[in-house]
């Protein structure tokens, strides 16, 4: 205890404070042994009672300010779509709580002090602080003032002694800041939708830029042009996850002409083929996968446990794909040729291996129309976790749609 009750007025302060840092955290008195009986049984009350009556009055004394701030940062998260308010009210009355753990735990009253304390709210002249200096002299001068102290202890009330020292209005007002942090904590924030929405946004761009990432590994590393186009992508990843929508856009529109000098003359005709057999696929599937890709290569692993008749049947339509691709794709229709022809002649392994490459060479296809879906979702990326050009409370800002903007 630093020297003081906080908050607690009384007589004895004084002198309480003068006695500071003696005997702290120490047992003993003087001498050796500390007071004598009843008088050690009375002052360890005594002690406890100090403790108590600290904590009481440090509540009541730190409370208030404590409280006020944590309402007032609560406001403010009712007033402002942010979520750090929250956050900080709850490291606020986390560390208050540690602080006063740590300061209970750490307060030591020493006999001497305890004494003190019990002689002033007691007015007994200081018989017990007497009596306790002297604990081993049983000389005829001081017994006595050991008598006197052993009968004061032995009928005296350490609640008497250390009265609590409640303040009304204090405890009102913290009661009146509890229910207002309370409402404030658990109540309808105005602002929870639209902080949802920043937090979906926040979400959203993180897919993109991830995919915008993916589509810049999977181009070329030793192409220059291609090489120009993936940094061009990682830089418009960057920008999506900065929230920054016309760094963005200009970042897409550089990495959208890059793709475009890195794309082969045949890169349009295909893409169309890509797509066009995405859509067919997904309406009518030739085994599980989520891309055309993903169905030619699932397939290719189920070919040998089909029947014949089976195997004949998935080579007519493997040709009928094969003569949709002809012009976009012609080493998709290859591959799917040499698949429908080795399930005629009976070759399991040889059909399988054709299904790979035609599953390589549509991944190939589509790429450069995935780049290009990722890089237009990106102009027209939300923008809601920036904290920018926010509309009125829970409503979403307009969002420029991009060529692939959802």
């Amino acid at each position: 205890m630093a020297g003081r009750i906080h908050g607690y007025q009384h007589p004895y302060e004084r002198q309480f404070e003068q006695w500071d840092g003696i005997d702290r955290g120490n047992e003993s008195g003087p001498d050796d042994g500390g007071p004598r009986e009843p008088q050690r049984k009375f002052l360890r009350e005594v002690r406890r009672r100090l403790r108590l009556v600290w904590g009481i009055a440090s509540v009541q004394k730190f409370g208030p300010p404590a409280l006020g701030f944590v309402a007032v940062v609560l406001l403010v998260g009712w007033l402002a779509p942010w979520e750090w308010p929250g956050q900080l009210a709850q490291l606020v009355a986390l560390g208050a709580l540690v602080v006063a753990v740590i300061a209970f735990a750490r307060l030591r009253i020493g006999w001497k002090k305890a004494a003190i304390a019990a002689d002033r709210g007691l007015a007994s002249k200081d018989t017990l602080t007497t009596s306790l200096a002297f604990a081993h002299d049983d000389g005829p001068m001081i017994e006595p003032v050991h008598e006197r102290a052993d009968r004061l202890a032995d009928r005296a009330s350490p609640r008497f002694a250390i009265p609590s020292p409640w303040q009304p209005r204090r405890l009102a007002l913290i009661g009146v800041l509890a229910l207002i942090v309370g409402f404030l904590t658990f109540g309808p924030n105005p602002q929870a939708e639209a902080i949802a929405e920043r937090k979906a946004a926040a979400a959203e761009r993180d897919d993109l830029a991830e995919k915008l990432e993916r589509a810049a590994d999977e181009l070329d590393p030793d192409d220059p042009l291609s090489k120009e186009a993936a940094e061009a992508l990682r830089k418009t990843a960057d920008e999506v996850r900065s929230g920054d929508l016309e760094r963005t856009e200009d970042a897409a529109a550089q990495a959208e002409e890059a793709l475009k000098k890195a794309a082969s003359p045949n890169a349009a005709s295909q893409n169309a083929a890509a797509a066009g057999l995405e859509k067919v696929l997904d309406q009518n599937p030739l085994a599980e996968g989520e891309t055309a890709a993903e169905q030619l290569a699932s397939l290719a692993e189920e070919i040998a446990a089909m029947s014949a008749q089976e195997q004949a049947d998935l080579a007519e339509r493997l040709e009928e794909i094969a003569e949709s691709q002809e012009a976009g794709n012609p080493e998709m229709a290859e591959a799917l040729n040499d698949a429908a022809a080795a399930l005629q002649a009976g070759d399991a392994q040889a059909a399988a291996d054709a299904l790979q490459a035609a599953a390589a060479a549509q991944r190939a296809a589509a790429q450069p129309t995935a780049q290009n879906q990722a890089v237009g979702q990106a102009r027209g990326a939300p923008r809601l976790g920036d904290g920018a050009d926010h509309g009125p409370a829970g409503q979403r800002p307009r969002r420029r749609v991009g060529p692939g903007a959802r």
